[in-house]
């Protein structure tokens, strides 16, 4: 009898030994698993002071300092990027300079976008707000508002924050980050919009970063009700350059926008990015 209960205590715990195994390495699987935002940060803690990498932006570095030296010292260079060319001094894509305007809303008038000649529009101010959704996968989603403040039809505020949540499991975590520009809109015509800036961008995650950025964009209206949406910024967090990329399809109805499109994050081999989907409004 009692070898019987022997051989039948060995059974269960032979049958019972690789349901215990396999759970404790799928218990450590999920302890020790790592999670896109976790490997993001991490990219961001990388010094790269002392290595290849940090010479090789010390040389582009150095191209950029050249580069922005020429512009700096050359008066017609000044003169194109922020007024016009030397022959034409008040015209860029088509537009008088000076005398350009927002329409309240893209497509007011029939293919033409948001800015518009004196004849068609008057309003020297515009405000845009939107918002969307973002995914990258079951695990990983988030979301951004936006907002867009031109006191004058040259000039622009540019405010971004974006929240990413992930579910590792047994844990979450979670990321903001938030930008900060002051645009030029240099081109500004009627199925165009041109623009660069300066600005800071932050993160916080497991600790709180800030850096100087530079920002690049357009927006081209080619057909009503559609227009194309482009901006990419860059800043530079513990010698690593922190990118941003964010495509846009929109849809204009009136005021509205309902868009669908792409963003992106990039630091090092470390990348945050998504399908987005979201809703906007001219005030």
């Amino acid at each position: 009898m009692r070898a019987i209960k022997t051989k039948f205590t060995i059974v269960i715990f032979l049958f019972l030994l690789p349901i215990i195994l396999c759970h404790t390495i799928l218990a450590q699987e999920e302890k020790e698993k790592k999670g896109k935002i976790e490997q993001f940060e991490k990219e961001l803690e990388e010094d790269n002071s002392d290595s290849t990498i940090s010479n090789d932006n010390q040389e582009g570095g150095s191209v950029l300092s050249n580069l922005l030296g020429e512009i700096l010292f050359d008066p017609k260079v000044l003169l194109y990027l922020f007024i016009g060319s030397s022959d034409n001094e008040d015209t860029f894509l088509g537009l008088n300079f000076w005398n350009s305007y927002f329409s309240d809303f893209p497509y007011q008038s029939r293919n033409v976008g948001l800015y518009a000649s004196p004849e068609i529009a008057n309003k020297r101010f515009s405000m845009k707000l939107f918002g969307n959704y973002f995914y990258n996968s079951t695990d990983l989603q988030g979301f951004d508002f936006r907002a867009r403040i031109c006191p004058l039809p040259f000039l622009g505020a540019a405010l971004d924050f974006t929240e990413l949540n992930e579910d590792l499991g047994a844990t979450q975590d979670n990321i903001q980050i938030y930008n900060i520009f002051l645009n030029y809109y240099r081109g500004r015509s009627q199925h165009l919009a041109l623009w660069w800036g300066l600005g800071a961008k932050g993160i916080a995650g497991d600790k709180t970063r800030h850096a100087f950025a530079i920002n690049i964009g357009t927006e081209i209206y080619p057909i009503k009700p559609i227009s194309f949406h482009f901006n990419y910024n860059i800043g530079l967090m513990n010698d690593n350059a922190v990118g941003e990329l964010l495509l846009h399809l929109n849809f204009h109805i009136q005021r509205s926008i309902v868009f669908v499109g792409y963003h992106r994050y990039s630091v090092g081999t470390a990348i945050l990015d998504g399908a987005i989907g979201g809703i906007g409004i001219y005030l």
